[in-house]
């Protein structure tokens, strides 16, 4: 477990778990697989050398008979290796001994199934499952938030809230959001907690107090007992073998891709690291993330917006007023027709004007050439007299 110190605690959990199924079921405990395996690599035959390499083999066989999905048998196999990698005696396992497998896991939740999930349940778990839906937070993450990282934003009246941290798994930073509806639910919740209820005290919710706590006492819920309370109804409604906890993420994912979302953004909201190229160069601002995230919001909303009688109101108001300057601009708009008119008619009669002064100036000239003609002839007349 000390060689596994940067990994996260889930992981820890899930390998120790498998290592003691792995034992059991060679009828072994730990020491001993360690004690064979050294006796192994000095044997001369082949066979005995590669003897766990066998039996991972058959351990995986084992695991896909008992119907487990490819990636549970996936995990299984890195975690069988890193034991032995551990205690510095590697498996030489083949390149084709590496399970594959088209694996169908949880699919994303629907919209509709959110709703379905969050009838009849109290005002908590509702507010965790829209708290998952919108920010796309691993539950592990979202069980060690705290109520100082968003007390700020929610208490000054945002109606979407940025979310930062470093993610337990991979130790990469997520940048996400949630927004109005879960806001609203939030507040609630809060307020909920402040004045308690029957069978709970009041609470002085304070900067480092668990944004999402214990029902019956001021403590932090862990994340296995968020899971198995989601887990919970999730059987409730009939759904355990279609979604789980993870759906929700999926859910987020897809939502905000389907919303327009670059899917590098999508990831960098939810803290996966982005390979290569794409990690290095794809660097949205907060402000660019917020705002794609608020265009794109209506694809996580589950409930339509309602809309207050003084909303209507208003809107009445601005849509009279809105007829009020169309009428005006199309009275306006007749009166410019009417100058246009009056303007062409007057330019056709300037240009047939200008038009009659022209022939006039013609005739004018010709008068003048027969009045010299005349006069010419008059000269020669009197000359020849």
């Amino acid at each position: 477990m000390s060689e596994m110190a940067n990994r996260s605690e889930g992981t820890k959990l899930k390998y120790q778990q498998v290592l003691k199924d792995f034992t059991e079921w060679l009828g072994e405990t730990p020491d001993q697989v360690i004690e064979q395996r050294k006796l192994d690599l000095k044997a001369e035959d082949p066979r005995d050398q590669r003897r766990y390499e066998i039996k991972l083999k058959a351990f995986v066989s084992f695991l896909q008979e008992k119907g487990y999905a490819i990636s549970s048998i996936q995990v299984a196999y890195a975690a069988v290796r890193s034991f032995f990698e551990t205690n510095f005696m590697p498996l030489q396992m083949r390149k084709g001994d590496y399970p594959t497998g088209e694996s169908l896991g949880h699919r994303a939740a629907t919209k509709e199934e959110i709703k379905k999930l969050c009838e009849k349940i109290s005002l908590r778990t509702k507010t965790l499952i829209f708290f998952l839906k919108d920010s796309g937070l691993r539950i592990g993450d979202v069980s060690k938030l705290k109520y100082g990282d968003i007390s700020k934003q929610l208490e000054s009246g945002e109606s979407y809230i940025q979310i930062s941290l470093i993610t337990r798994k991979n130790k990469t930073v997520a940048r996400t959001f949630i927004g109005p509806e879960t806001v609203q639910l939030l507040r609630k919740y809060m307020e909920q907690r402040k004045k308690g209820t029957r069978n709970v005290k009041a609470e002085e919710i304070a900067q480092d107090s668990p944004l999402f706590r214990q029902r019956e006492t001021f403590g932090a819920i862990s994340r296995s007992g968020l899971s198995s309370l989601l887990g919970h109804h999730i059987i409730r409604i009939g759904l355990e073998k279609e979604i789980s906890a993870h759906s929700f993420r999926k859910f987020f994912q897809t939502q905000l891709e389907a919303g327009g979302v670059h899917p590098n953004w999508v990831q960098q909201m939810m803290g996966h690291k982005l390979p290569g190229v794409e990690g290095s160069y794809s660097r949205p601002t907060e402000q660019q993330l917020r705002d794609v995230y608020v265009r794109a919001y209506n694809f996580l909303r589950i409930n339509p917006v309602l809309v207050t009688t003084e909303e209507i109101k208003s809107l009445e108001t601005r849509l009279e007023e809105s007829r009020q300057r169309t009428d005006a601009l199309v009275h306006e708009n007749e009166q410019l027709k009417q100058v246009i008119t009056e303007l062409q008619n007057r330019t056709e009669q300037l240009i047939a004007f200008s038009g009659l002064s022209d022939e006039v100036k013609n005739m004018d000239k010709l008068a003048e050439k027969v009045a010299k003609l005349i006069q010419k002839k008059k000269k020669d007349q009197s000359t020849t007299k």
